[in-house]
């Protein structure tokens, strides 16, 4: 059973990261900023609900897998994550955020954008885009 519903959860993880790949590279930065905000709250909900139901499963046979990336449903996502996000994306994220930074800081933008760079730069952490990479 757990092997069909790891099958199962990869298969949805890429069927959303193509589908937000496919829909979100072509808007302007605004957009694809809130669309991949909007991306990742709607995999936060829907892995808050895989957990709530398979809540036994995951306490009783997950954790005491010995790979730490594979030991609850929200890690393995995560990994998948990780691995199926594109760097044309990563990319197009971090310089979006670094642009609104920028933008905050000349004082273009009224403070409105702060809320959505501070979530987008938690993405990022929890995501790990930063690491192993040297960007200065």
């Amino acid at each position: 059973m757990l092997k069909a519903l790891n099958d199962k959860l990869s298969e949805h993880i890429k069927r959303k990261i193509n589908t937000f790949h496919a829909s979100k590279l072509i808007s302007d930065l605004k957009t694809f900023l809130e669309g991949f905000r909007v991306f990742w709250l709607e995999i936060c909900f829907q892995m808050q609900s895989i957990k709530d139901i398979f809540h036994f499963l995951e306490r009783t046979v997950l954790i005491k897998e010995k790979d730490p990336n594979n030991s609850s449903f929200w890690l393995r996502t995560l990994t998948q994550l990780r691995n199926g996000i594109k760097e044309d994306v990563k990319t197009r994220l971090i310089e979006g955020v670094l642009f609104e930074i920028q933008n905050d800081r000349n004082r273009l933008g009224n403070g409105e954008n702060r809320e959505l760079i501070g979530k987008l730069v938690h993405i990022m952490l929890a995501l790990e885009f930063y690491r192993g990479k040297n960007l200065f």
